[in-house]
């Protein structure tokens, strides 16, 4: 891939024991499209007497799809002596055109660190990922995508990112909607991006993300009547039973930003009867801790099992009692 010289400029005023530390530069996010806002952060170590300022990024466009952002970076020191501290900063760039970039760090004409990254074109293609994937099964994925004929994709696995490579041909004369089936080969348990890459003559590719949760397939499987926390370690299920003697199980809903809770519902999805959490207190007390809290006073049972070890745990409300918060912070051991 044809990479340009992209110059991030730190120009320090300041001793040379303030520039000893190491610098780094990272972008965010690290795969963007031109319609992501695209974050540069800086970080390094200076004297605390320093103050460090960034100015406003100057852009230079060489052509075609190679651009240069250049961020003056000053550091003004009174002293070198004393305690060193962090110095992080953020620099909004907003929306870049699709591209190639190189970030380099530099003061002096010492370069102090070096960034590489594209900003891909926004691919047309829909992705769909597995409702359920597994170490054991991890499934396939679905791309609906117009060519001219059936296209193909080849698999990459890097570290935790699944790398996707489309290939189709393209017809003014004829376009046709297709579904393709991807099948995922084996993987780890764990979180992945899914980057789906459709190559574009002499141009960045068309990109389109995703992230995938692969389960372990001896631990918590999520279904309608199962929550999953903590990377499927724990399971967690209940029953109830109401004034009218009708009895039922619980239905999950997961908190997509939070895998430690999540709520459970009896009679309508919009009405949630248990929230649960299951807190990791094993560098406080060794520890797993469950809290219960309920808004409802018909009977239930929520039954939590640690599927590392087995052992289960079980909460229970009588009819007609109102429920306390419950707090075990005994729960379950560690690790």
């Amino acid at each position: 891939m044809n990479k340009c010289a992209v110059a991030l400029v730190a120009a320090a005023f300041a001793v040379a024991p303030a520039l000893a530390q190491p610098w780094q530069v990272t972008v965010n996010p690290s795969a963007p499209t031109w319609h992501d806002p695209v974050t540069v952060r800086v970080e390094g170590s200076v004297p605390t007497s320093c103050v460090t300022r960034v100015g406003p990024p100057a852009k230079t466009h060489f052509g075609g799809e190679q651009f240069r952002l250049d961020f003056p970076l000053s550091i003004d020191c009174v002293s070198a002596a004393g305690a060193s501290s962090p110095f992080v900063t953020d620099v909004d760039l907003g929306r870049l055109d699709p591209g190639h970039y190189q970030v380099r760090l530099r003061s002096a004409g010492e370069s102090l660190d070096e960034l590489l990254f594209d900003v891909f074109e926004f691919s047309e293609a829909q992705l769909t990922l597995p409702a359920l994937s597994t170490n054991s099964a991890p499934g396939s994925l679905t791309l609906s995508v117009f060519a001219a004929s059936t296209p193909s994709a080849s698999v990459t696995v890097v570290d935790h990112r699944i790398e996707v490579a489309l290939n189709r041909r393209l017809s003014f004369a004829h376009q046709e909607l297709f579904d393709l089936a991807v099948p995922l080969p084996p993987l780890a348990p764990g979180d992945y991006e899914v980057r789906v890459l459709t190559p574009r003559p002499n141009q960045v590719p068309a990109l389109v993300r995703g992230w995938l949760r692969v389960r372990d397939a001896e631990g918590c499987l999520p279904d309608d009547e199962t929550l999953c926390l903590h990377a499927g370690r724990f399971r967690l299920s209940a029953t109830w039973r109401d004034f009218a003697e009708r009895t039922g199980t619980a239905h999950p809903r997961a908190l997509p930003a939070n895998d430690g809770g999540g709520l459970l519902w009896f009679f309508g999805p919009d009405n949630t009867e248990l929230t649960v959490k299951v807190l990791d207190g094993c560098a406080i007390s060794g520890r797993w801790w469950v809290f219960v809290s309920s808004s409802s006073t018909v009977e239930y049972t929520l039954t939590v099992t640690d599927t590392t070890t087995g052992a289960m745990r079980s909460y229970r409300n009588s009819l007609a009692q109102v429920p306390r918060l419950t707090a075990d912070t005994d729960a379950f051991s560690c690790p």
